[in-house]
């Protein structure tokens, strides 16, 4: 059981490029989805203030 689970995580020398790279592309789709989230909730925050 922790042969596989290491074999896994290095993925035969290659781990630290997979690995890093899963992580680049979990960062970015996580910056892409946080991003306009915040300046919608800016947009909203905007138009009830002058709504009333």
């Amino acid at each position: 059981m922790i042969e596989q689970i290491s074999t896994i995580i290095s993925m035969d020398g290659n781990g630290l490029y997979v690995w890093s790279c899963l992580f680049i592309l979990f960062f970015i789709i996580g910056i892409n989805i946080y991003l306009p989230n915040r300046k919608l909730n800016r947009i909203y925050k905007e138009n009830k203030a002058k709504a009333q």
